[in-house]
C-alpha cells in the first residue's frame, strides 16, 4: 500500500480509487480460489484487511508501530489470562476430529462433485468461525489481528525505509535479528513442549523478524546476494505462483489427481515441496525472459488501472 501510494503521488494520480480497485479484484480472485480450487485461501482476508489499512495510510512509522504492538497484545491477552474449560475443550476436539475424518475420506477417495461439496463446506465453516459469513466485522477483525498487525509493521518499515536502507539502520537490524533468534526459537521450543498457544503467539513475530533481517543481511553480501537473486523471479510472480501451487497440489493430493491425500509422511512432503518450488523457479525465470510480469499479475494490474497493461517485453533491434 505504501509503495503504491508513493508511486501514485509521484505521478499525480489519485491513490484511493486505484487501491480500492486493486483490493476489490483481489477479493474476487480470492473468492474464486477459495470455492473452486482450495478452501485454505488467504487472499480474501488480505483484501478485506487492506481496506482497513487505508485508515492508517497517513500515519507516521512510530504510530503504526504502536498500533501494531498494541493490537497484537490485545489479541494475545485472552491466551494469557484464561484457559480452556476441559469439558468444552474435549467436545470441541471431538467435533474437529470428526470433521477431519470426513475431509480425509472425501479428499482422498471422493469424486470431483464430492470434493467440490467438501471444499465449499470447509470454506463456509471457516468463514462462520471468523465472522466473514455471519457479517460480524468485529469478530472478523479480532480474529484477523495477527495478520493486520503484520500489515501495520510492514507499512511502518516501508515508510521508515528500514529494510530499504539497511546501512542506516544496521544496529537496530542487528538487535532485531538477535531478538528474533533468541526469543523466536525459544518461544517456539516452549510451545512444542507445553502446547500453550501463548508461546506460539510470542514466537511467530520474532521468528519473522529473524527471517526478514537474515535475508536483508545476506542479500547485501555480494556472493550470497547473487544466489538469492535467483529467487527474485518467483517473487515477481508471487500471485501467479500462489494460485498455481493450489492447482498443482490439489491435483497431486486430491482423488481426481494422484490421490495422495493423507498418504504422504512429512519427509516425503518436504521433497514434494522442494520439487514444486523448483519447478516454479524454473518456470518463473523462463516466463520473465519474454514477459514483463506473471499472467495473473498482468490481469490484476489491468483491472486496477482499467486498461490492458503491456505484458510482452520489447525486443531490442
Amino acid at each position: 500500500m505504501i509503495v503504491m501510494m508513493e508511486r501514485a503521488a509521484s505521478k499525480g494520480k489519485r491513490f484511493v480509487p486505484l487501491y480500492a480497485r486493486r483490493l476489490a479484484a483481489l477479493l474476487l480472485f480470492g473468492t474464486v480460489h477459495a470455492f473452486l480450487i482450495w478452501d485454505g485461501d488467504i487472499l480474501t482476508e488480505y483484501a478485506l484487511l487492506g481496506f482497513v489499512l487505508l485508515l492508517f495510510r497517513k500515519a507516521k512509522p512510530k504510530t503504526l508501530l504502536i498500533w501494531a504492538v498494541s493490537l497484537y497484545l490485545l489479541f494475545s491477552l485472552p491466551f494469557m489470562l484464561t484457559s480452556f474449560d476441559q469439558s468444552n475443550g474435549q467436545e470441541w476436539a471431538q467435533a474437529i476430529t470428526q470433521q477431519a475424518k470426513q475431509a480425509l475420506h472425501v479428499y482422498g477417495s471422493g469424486g470431483l462433485k464430492d470434493i467440490a461439496e467438501q471444499r465449499i463446506h470447509d470454506r463456509l465453516v471457516y468463514m462462520s468461525s471468523n465472522g466473514m459469513l455471519t457479517y460480524n466485522p468485529l469478530n472478523f477483525f479480532f480474529a484477523s489481528i495477527p495478520y493486520f498487525s503484520m500489515f501495520l509493521l510492514g507499512a511502518a518499515a516501508a515508510k521508515s525505509r528500514y529494510l530499504h536502507e539497511p546501512g542506516k539502520h544496521r544496529k537496530g537490524l542487528k538487535r532485531m535479528w538477535l531478538a528474533g533468534l533468541v526469543i523466536g526459537i525459544g518461544a517456539q521450543a516452549l510451545y512444542s513442549i507445553t502446547g500453550k498457544e501463548i508461546f506460539l503467539l510470542i514466537g511467530a513475530p520474532f521468528l519473522m523478524f529473524f527471517y526478514a533481517t537474515t535475508v536483508v543481511f545476506l542479500y547485501h553480501k555480494t556472493r550470497v546476494g547473487t544466489v538469492l537473486q535467483s529467487f527474485s523471479a518467483v517473487g515477481r510472480m508471487a500471485f501467479t505462483n500462489y494460485l498455481m501451487q493450489s492447482i498443482v497440489c490439489t491435483w497431486i493430493f486430491y482423488h481426481y489427481g494422484l490421490g495422495l491425500y493423507g498418504k504422504v509422511y512429512p519427509a516425503a512432503g518436504v521433497l514434494i515441496t522442494i520439487a514444486v518450488c523448483a519447478v516454479q523457479m524454473v518456470f518463473s525465470h523462463l516466463w520473465l525472459r519474454i514477459f514483463r510480469m506473471g499472467p495473473l499479475e498482468w490481469l490484476w494490474r489491468s483491472v486496477t488501472y482499467l486498461s490492458w497493461q503491456p505484458i510482452v517485453k520489447k525486443t531490442k533491434v
